[in-house]
Order: structure tokens, then C-alpha cells, then sequence
């Protein structure tokens, strides 16, 4: 059997992984060209949802932020959420 030097060893290992991690890239690019090629767009579709989807100060998602923002708080201080009332929310800037 013929003896291999440490270096060669170890580019072979580094090779071998950097070729296994950019084919796993590849593939998984290749999966979601495949999976989000076959959605439907239709041009009129940004048009139509609101402009603000993400905002929770939004008026369809604003019960929901407040609810998820009550069962956070209930679950940090290890009480229920009936007895939590939150009066107002208000958005803090980072910045400041």
C-alpha cells in the first residue's frame, strides 16, 4: 500500500468538502427554482394585496400582534393571558 503525505491528505479532505458543500448549494438553488418556478404570477397580484403586509400596525393584523404580544408576555412572567390587559402599544425607534 503506498504511504500518502499529511498534506496531500489533507487537501484531499478540504477538496472533498468544499466539492460536497457547493453541490449541496447547487442542488438546493436548483430545488427552489424548481419548487418557486411553479407558482403562478399574475401581474395584477401586487396590486391587489395591501402595501403593508408585514406592519403589525396594520388594521387586519393588529388583534393578532396584540394576542401574540399578551401570550409572550404571560408566558415570560408565568401567568395567563386573561390576566394581562395592555392598554396601548407603542413602536420604539432603535435609533434614539
Amino acid at each position: 500500500m503506498a504511504e500518502h503525505s499529511l498534506g496531500s491528505v489533507v487537501l484531499l479532505g478540504f477538496g472533498t468538502v468544499f466539492i460536497g458543500l457547493i453541490l449541496l448549494i447547487l442542488i438546493t438553488k436548483l430545488t427552489g427554482f424548481l419548487i418557486g418556478g411553479r407558482k403562478l404570477k399574475s401581474p395584477s397580484a401586487k396590486s391587489e394585496a395591501p402595501a403593508s403586509a408585514g406592519d403589525p400596525r396594520s388594521a387586519g393584523d393588529k388583534g393578532a400582534f396584540t394576542a401574540a404580544v399578551a401570550a409572550a408576555i404571560a408566558q415570560c412572567i408565568g401567568t395567563d393571558v386573561n390576566g394581562i390587559r395592555i392598554l396601548s402599544l407603542k413602536r420604539v425607534n432603535k435609533g434614539e
